[in-house]
C-alpha cells in the first residue's frame, strides 16, 4: 500500500512515523519484529527510514508491504500496521500536500473524541488558525509545549496540562530548541495530534505532525 507521512517523530533514540493512505485512511506502520513486551520495538532505527541517504520526512511517499497485527498492545493504537518491507516511492511539493490535507482534515468532534481517547484510535489531523510554542520546566527538564485556537478547542480536558500538547515533531522540536521557528506567514496550517502509549490508564495527546504552507526546514540532527 502507499501512504503519505504525516508525522516523524523521537523516542528512545528511535523513530515513529504515521500517514494515511489514499483513500485517507491512517496507518502507524510498525517495523519486525513485533515481540512482547519490549516497547522499543514498535520504533525505527534511523538507518530504516533512510532512503538514498535522506531520511525520511513529512509529505515523503512511501509504499510499505506488512499486516494488522492480531492482537493490539496498546489499546488506542488501532492503526498499528507491522511492516515488512518500506521504500520511499515519491515526495509531495507542499502544495500537493496542502491539498491532501485539506482533502482529510477532521472536525471538533473527531478531535474532541480523539484526545479524550474515547475514539478508539490514536491520531488525528486538525486545520488550525494558529499555534505558538513556550518552554515550560517539569521535573527538573525542559519541555515543549504547544497551544492552539485556545477558543475553539477549549476541551477542559483534565488529561492535559491547561489544553497544551507536547510538541514531538521532529522538525519542529529541532527548530524550537534552537530559536530558529521560521518567520513566515502562514495561510494554512494543520496539525497532526497523536496518543502515547497509556500510561498509568491516561492517553496523553502530542502534536506529531505540524504542516503549514510553506517549506519547513530539515530537522539538522535526527
Amino acid at each position: 500500500m502507499e501512504v503519505t507521512v504525516l508525522a516523524v517523530t523521537k523516542a528512545f533514540g528511535r523513530y515513529c512515523i504515521a500517514g494515511m493512505k489514499n483513500d485517507g485512511t491512517w496507518i502507524r506502520p510498525i517495523p519486525q519484529p513485533y515481540v512482547i513486551p519490549h516497547d522499543e520495538d514498535r520504533f525505527w532505527t534511523k538507518e530504516q527510514l533512510t532512503f538514498d541517504n535522506e531520511f525520511i520526512q513529512v509529505g515523503d511517499k512511501i509504499a510499505i508491504e506488512g499486516y494488522a497485527p492480531k492482537h493490539l498492545r496498546y489499546p488506542n493504537h488501532s492503526e498499528d500496521f507491522i511492516t515488512t518491507r518500506i521504500k520511499k516511492v515519491g515526495h509531495l511539493t507542499v502544495e500537493e500536500l496542502m491539498v491532501f490535507l485539506d482533502r482529510y482534515a477532521e472536525d471538533y468532534i473527531d478531535f474532541k473524541n480523539t484526545v479524550n481517547g474515547n475514539s478508539g484510535r490514536s491520531l488525528c489531523l486538525l486545520e488550525v488558525d494558529s499555534f505558538y510554542h513556550r518552554m515550560t520546566q517539569f521535573d527538573g527538564k525542559t519541555r515543549i509545549t504547544m497551544g492552539f485556537n485556545h477558543e475553539l478547542y477549549d476541551l477542559d480536558n483534565p488529561r492535559t496540562n491547561a489544553g497544551d500538547f507536547i510538541v514531538k515533531d521532529c522538525r519542529w522540536e529541532d527548530l524550537i530548541l534552537k530559536n530558529a521557528v521560521p518567520d513566515i506567514q502562514h495561510n494554512k496550517l494543520f496539525l497532526c495530534i497523536g496518543l502515547a502509549t497509556p500510561f498509568k490508564g491516561v492517553d496523553f495527546p502530542m502534536v506529531i505532525g505540524l504542516m503549514p504552507d510553506y517549506e519547513v526546514p530539515v530537522a539538522i540532527n535526527n
